[in-house]
């Protein structure tokens, strides 16, 4: 399993930059063999944009499907730069799931998904994550 997001700084946002270790540190204890991909954050006005997610986790789908390493890759976005990747996994014969917050799924990935699971606010918060906009 990997795990791609964008690596908080600590001297940004302390509280955050915490929170941020103690999912990682529990995605490590609770998932065997989770890789967690760490990608640059760029400061664009007011806004933090995440460089590097989508390719490294098309990477991850593409390269893990060619090479035979599971039988079905699970992607926790909405974001349809991940369709193309998608519909590779599924043409060699693997499976390939979405899961998304509600509202985010852009119609292009869940065309590729052979299942789209649509997560709501209580499964967000059962995991740790609390935000303001889902």
């Amino acid at each position: 399993m990997s795990f791609w997001t964008g690596q908080l700084d600590q001297s940004v946002n302390p509280v955050a930059y915490a929170g941020q270790r103690r999912l990682f540190a529990r995605i490590e204890r609770e998932i065997p063999n989770a890789r967690i991909g760490r990608a640059a954050l760029r400061q664009r006005a007011r806004n933090w944009v995440e460089k590097g997610v989508d390719v490294g986790i098309a990477m991850d789908l593409v390269l893990g499907a060619a090479a035979d390493r599971w039988d079905v890759g699970i992607v926790v976005t909405g974001d349809g730069d991940l369709a193309r990747p998608g519909r590779f996994v599924r043409e060699v014969g693997k499976r390939f799931e979405v899961v998304c917050c509600r509202g985010s799924l852009s119609d292009l990935l869940g065309r590729e998904a052979d299942r789209v699971t649509q997560l709501r606010q209580a499964d967000l918060e059962a995991f740790g994550y609390v935000s303001s906009k889902h």
